[in-house]
C-alpha cells in the first residue's frame, strides 16, 4: 500500500454534517465533516450489511447507518 496523497474532494464540496461517498485506490470511502468542521474518512459500508454509510446521519462526531440505526464514531470508526 501506498503512503501517497490521492486528492478524492475538495471541502466546498462538503459542508459541516455532511457525508459524501469517495473512491481512493479503488476503495470506497466515507467522506465525513462533522459539525464541528472535522473531516473524516471511513470505510463507506456499515458492519451489519452492504448499507453505505455515507448516506447516514452525522450527528457530533458520529455517523448513523439509516438501516439498522448502528452508529460508528468518526474518529476512531468504530461501532459504539
Amino acid at each position: 500500500m501506498s503512503d501517497a496523497f490521492i486528492p478524492v474532494a475538495t471541502l466546498a464540496q462538503l459542508d459541516a454534517g455532511e457525508a459524501i461517498d469517495v473512491v481512493a485506490g479503488g476503495i470506497e470511502i466515507a467522506l465525513v465533516r462533522d459539525e464541528d468542521g472535522g473531516v473524516h474518512a471511513l470505510e463507506d459500508v456499515c458492519s451489519h450489511e452492504e448499507i453505505p454509510l455515507s448516506d447516514g446521519d452525522v450527528e457530533g462526531c458520529t455517523i448513523e447507518c439509516w438501516k439498522h440505526g448502528s452508529q460508528f464514531d468518526l474518529v476512531s470508526g468504530r461501532p459504539l
